[in-house]
């Protein structure tokens, strides 16, 4: 028995990476994430299918590269903005057209706004689009 249970453990582990390669599963979700959300009339965030997202705050804009990982729990999300290619760490949670994000320098294991880390409660524009 004891020599089952590292097998199943190896096993386990490489099924849940394979998960985080399934482009299909990856696709699936880019295609629910896609769209522009808004937290107030202040600060837009928008993510698009070609691996580019943009945040505006206040008329100031941000681009960047992202990356997902929805094999993760919590789902993982990584921002690279093109102006300082520092990655920003995240995770995020969708229900419905409600979109929880938590960013910061280091990866939060929980939605929990404190230094350092960043929480918004965004909504999807209407008539936007996916």
């Amino acid at each position: 028995m004891r020599t089952v249970l590292p097998a199943l453990g190896i096993s386990l582990l490489f099924l849940g990476s394979a998960q985080a390669d399934d482009p299909k599963a990856l696709k699936k979700e880019i295609e629910l994430l896609r769209g522009k959300w808004s937290l107030n009339d202040d600060v837009q965030f928008a993510i698009y299918g070609d691996e580019s997202f943009e945040i505006s705050i206040a008329g100031n804009r941000l681009n960047g590269e992202r990356k997902i990982d929805p094999s993760k729990k919590p789902k993982e999300i990584t921002l690279t903005p093109d102006s300082t290619k520092k990655p920003l760490y995240g995770i995020y949670e969708l229900k419905g057209d409600t979109l929880t994000l938590c960013i910061g320098e280091k990866r939060p294991t929980q939605f929990k706004a404190k230094e350092g880390v960043t929480l918004w409660e965004l909504k999807r524009e209407k008539g936007k689009g996916k």
